[in-house]
């Protein structure tokens, strides 16, 4: 695989964890908003070690 189709790959990658992270994010603002109830089970975030910052 080329350089830049792994680079391609890793962005598709960051940008699908970006996405979840944002909609778990908004459905907590409904939640605190009181537009939402919140889950019985909150849904966390997958873990993605190229998203953590030292």
């Amino acid at each position: 695989m080329t350089n830049q189709a792994t680079e391609r790959k890793d962005l598709k990658r960051r940008l699908e964890a970006l996405a979840l992270e944002n909609q778990r994010l908004r459905n907590l603002l409904r939640v605190t908003d009181g537009v939402a109830r919140p889950l019985e089970r909150p849904v966390l975030a997958p873990a993605d070690p190229g998203m953590v910052r030292p």
